[in-house]
C-alpha cells in the first residue's frame, strides 16, 4: 500500500501551465485534505497548511532539513502537478 501511495505522490511534475487543466475537477470529486496530509507526513514532511488554489490543493510543507516548499496537487488523484517552489519567510 505504501508503494502505491508513494508512486501517487512522487509522480513527475508537469509544466505549471498545465496545472490548471490537471486540476479541473468538480469539488464533489475532491478527496479530503486530511488524506493528502497523511500522505505527505508519511513521506517525512511536516504540513503547515493545505489550501485550495486555482482548483488544486496547495500544500505548504517543511522537509527534514527545515526547507519550506509549496507543492500543488490534483485534488481528486492527489498526484503532484505543476512545480514545487521554495517558500521564503517574510
Amino acid at each position: 500500500m505504501k508503494a502505491i501511495l508513494a508512486s501517487m505522490l512522487l509522480v513527475g511534475t508537469v509544466p505549471h501551465a498545465m496545472s490548471a487543466e490537471a486540476c479541473d475537477v468538480p469539488v464533489s470529486d475532491w478527496q479530503p485534505r486530511e488524506v493528502l496530509q497523511v500522505l505527505l507526513e508519511a513521506h517525512g514532511l511536516k504540513v503547515r497548511s493545505i489550501t485550495a488554489q486555482n482548483g488544486c490543493y496547495e500544500a505548504i510543507t517543511v522537509d527534514q532539513t527545515g526547507r519550506a516548499a509549496a507543492i500543488t496537487f490534483n485534488p481528486k488523484t492527489l498526484v503532484q502537478v505543476g512545480t514545487q517552489h521554495a517558500v521564503t519567510k517574510g
